[in-house]
Formats: structure tokens, C-alpha cells, sequence
């Protein structure tokens, strides 16, 4: 199996960004993908569960940004994090959650990883998705530290 480190995410229709958005709440990965199609600079991909998740990503792979949530069944949203970029370090992945321990939130940045806090409005979470993409490993030349939203 080829490592997907060096894949580049597949663009489904000109411009679009491709998001796998994992959360447990179906309200909410309704919400955004909905709003994010809308918004017509996304593709939107959804899972509930971290286990599936990883097994969907592993498969269909890399994205633009995946975006998880910290608690949902199966992996965490830290656990699915570590394995996705065990697979592929440069992935971007951001972190949208209503958990706020500063434990949580220090490993979600110790992983690089920028974290926006639930609940957000459409425009801010439109706008944190855009950096997180243009932050990730592979378009940044070094690491810097996530921005705080919130």
C-alpha cells in the first residue's frame, strides 16, 4: 500500500476543498455540511464514530482537512488525530469541540492541531476551516502554533 504522506487530496469539482468532518451529533455534521455546500467552496464527508473514521480515511484519503470533534464513539477525536498522522504527517486536521479542559486542549495543540470551540457561528467556523487548511504541515514551511479561536 503506497503511504499517503505524498498523496495530494483529490478536488471532486473545481475549487472545492474536500472536509471529513467526524462528530458524534448528527445535528451538527448536518449543520455544517449543509451550510459548507452551500457556501460552495466545499465537499463534505461525515462520520460518527472515530473507529469508521479512520477506516473511511484510510480508504478514501487524504483530505483537505479533517475536522473531528474530542468525544465520539470508538477513537477520540485525539486518538484518531495521532493515528491519521501516524499515516500521513502532513494531513490537516482541526478540532471542533464543545470540551474545554485545558488537558483537552493542550494535547489537541501539542499536535498542532487549532481548536474552535462549540458553539461557533456559520462565519467563524467557515473562516477557521480556511486557516486551518492554509496553516496545515504541508502548506506551512515550519511549524508554528495553532491560532486560539475563542
Amino acid at each position: 500500500m503506497n503511504s499517503l504522506a505524498e498523496a495530494e487530496p483529490v478536488k471532486s469539482k473545481q475549487g472545492e476543498m474536500r472536509i471529513f468532518l467526524v462528530d458524534d451529533e448528527k445535528a451538527v455534521t448536518d449543520f455544517l455540511s449543509t451550510f459548507l455546500k452551500m457556501d460552495g467552496d466545499f465537499e463534505v464527508e461525515c462520520a460518527i464514530d472515530g473507529n469508521a473514521a479512520f477506516q473511511h480515511y484510510s480508504e478514501h484519503g487524504p483530505y483537505d482537512l479533517v475536522v473531528t470533534d474530542y468525544v465520539h464513539p470508538g477513537m477520540n477525536g485525539l486518538e484518531l488525530s495521532r493515528a491519521i498522522r501516524k499515516r500521513n504527517p502532513t494531513q490537516a486536521i482541526a478540532a471542533f469541540t464543545g470540551g474545554r479542559s485545558k488537558p483537552t486542549m493542550h494535547c489537541f495543540r501539542r499536535l498542532h492541531i487549532p481548536v474552535l470551540l462549540k458553539p461557533s457561528s456559520a462565519p467563524e467556523i467557515v473562516q477557521f476551516l480556511k486557516d486551518a487548511i492554509a496553516n496545515s504541515p504541508k502548506n506551512s514551511p515550519k511549524r508554528r502554533r495553532p491560532a486560539r479561536h475563542r
